[in-house]
C-alpha cells in the first residue's frame, strides 16, 4: 500500500519487519526526518517508536511494507536512485552501488575521485571542491582548499548530511548539531548560538542555512542582499536551498518562499507555479520540481540554465550549479542544460 508524504525531495520508506500489517498501521508513527541523505536507514524515535521498523530514504513516495527481517538488507541496497550535485564548475553523482562519478572543470582536482573512495552515501559539489559522505558517517573532501573548505575536521563522524558551496562546508550530525569549516569572511561558518535539533542544512555562496525539526529556518553569514533575513512568520518548512546570494524554502503545503538578491530575477517566483515537491538554488537562478514531475526555472539565463529542455518528461530530482542545471529522470538517467562551458553538461555515458 502506498501513501504519499509531503516531505520535499527526501521521501521515506517505512519497513515493518513484523507480521501484522493492521496492528502496525494503527500504531504507526512516521516522523519527518528532513533532509537526511538518501539510503540512510535508522529506527524511528519518540514515544511511538518500534524496534522492528526503520526509515529508508528514497525519491519515491513513502511505502509501508511488511517483510521478513532477512530481506531488509536487499531492500536497503536497491531502493533509491542516482544522486546528483551541481557545483561551481563541476558536477558529482553517486550511483546506486555507491560509486562516485565526477565531470566538468577539474583545474583543482575536484572531479578526480580519490582512489579507494567507496560506500558513499551522498556527495556535494562546491566551488571547485567536492565532499562525500560515507555510509559509516565520515566525510571525505578533495579539490580547491585555499580556505580550508576541503580540510575535514579531525574526528568528524556520525554525519548524516553534507552541504558545500562557495568556499565553505557544512555537516549535519546525527544528534542534530551542525559543524562548519572553510571560508568565514562573512561569518558563514560561525554557528548561531542556540542552533540545535537541525534536520537539514544548505551552504550558499557566502551564507549558510539550517532547518530545525520544528520547521523553523535559520540563516547566517553575508547579508548584503538580505539573503539571511528569513521572512517573518515563515514556518512549516520542509526543505531549504541556499543560492549564491538568495535563499529558498519549501513549505509543507507545497508553496515556496524566496528572499535575498534578485538582480537576475532569481527570487521572482512565476505566477500559478503549482505545488512544489523539491527546490534547488544556483548562484543566480532558481529551480523547482513540481508534484507532477515537471521542472520550472527562473533567474539568470546567460547560458540557458533556466531553459528547461522540451520533452524532459517526469523528473525525480534536481540540482542547480553556477550557470547550469541538472535533473534525474524517473528512470534514473541524468540530463543537464546551460553551462559556462559544455563540460558541466556533458553527462558521462554511464549516467545517461
Amino acid at each position: 500500500e502506498t501513501k504519499p508524504i509531503q516531505a520535499g525531495l527526501h521521501r521515506h520508506v517505512l519497513i515493518n519487519m513484523g507480521n501484522n500489517l493492521n496492528a502496525c498501521t494503527k500504531a504507526m508513527c512516521v516522523e519527518n526526518i528532513g533532509g537526511t541523505s538518501y539510503g540512510r536507514i535508522s529506527p524511528p524515535k519518540g514515544p511511538n517508536k518500534h524496534p522492528d521498523r526503520c526509515l529508508v530514504n528514497t525519491f519515491d513516495d513513502a511505502l509501508l511494507l511488511t517483510v521478513p527481517r532477512e530481506v531488509v538488507r536487499i531492500i536497503f541496497e536497491y531502493v533509491g536512485s542516482v544522486i546528483v550535485s551541481a557545483g561551481g564548475q563541476h558536477c558529482l553523482a553517486v550511483k546506486i552501488d555507491g560509486e562516485v562519478v565526477g565531470w566538468g572543470g577539474n583545474n583543482f582536482g575536484q572531479t578526480a575521485i580519490p582512489s579507494g573512495l567507496a560506500d558513499v552515501r551522498t556527495v556535494c559539489a562546491g566551488w571547485n571542491f567536492s565532499l562525500a559522505l560515507m555510509k559509516n558517517g565520515t566525510v571525505s573532501a578533495w579539490g580547491y582548499n585555499r580556505s580550508g573548505q576541503a580540510s575535514v575536521p579531525v574526528g568528524l563522524t556520525n554525519v548524516k548530511e553534507i552541504s558545500a558551496c562557495g568556499a565553505h562546508s557544512l555537516a549535519l550530525l546525527e544528534n542534530g548539531r551542525v559543524e562548519a569549516w572553510g571560508n568565514n569572511e562573512y561569518g558563514q561558518t560561525t554557528l548561531p548560538e542556540g542552533l540545535e535539533n537541525v534536520s537539514a542544512i544548505s551552504a550558499g555562496g557566502y551564507h549558510s542555512m539550517a532547518l530545525t525539526e520544528t520547521g523553523k529556518v535559520w540563516a547566517w553569514g553575508e547579508n548584503d542582499y538580505g539573503q539571511t533575513d528569513v521572512p517573518d512568520g515563515l514556518d512549516n518548512v520542509v526543505m531549504i536551498a541556499a543560492g549564491g546570494y538568495h535563499s529558498l524554502a519549501l513549505k509543507a503545503d507545497g508553496g515556496i518562499e524566496v528572499w535575498g538578491g534578485d538582480n537576475d530575477g532569481q527570487k521572482s517566483v512565476p505566477p500559478s507555479l503549482g505545488r512544489v515537491r523539491s527546490i534547488a538554488a544556483g548562484y543566480y537562478h532558481s529551480l523547482v520540481l513540481l508534484e507532477d514531475g515537471t521542472v520550472r526555472a527562473w533567474g539568470w539565463n546567460e547560458f540557458g540554465q533556466v531553459d528547461v529542455p522540451l520533452g524532459l518528461g517526469r523528473v525525480q530530482a534536481i540540482s542547480a550549479g553556477y550557470g547550469f542545471s541538472v535533473a534525474v529522470r524517473e528512470d534514473g538517467s541524468l540530463i543537464a542544460w546551460g553551462g559556462v562551458n559544455r563540460s558541466q553538461v556533458n553527462i558521462p555515458r554511464e549516467l545517461k
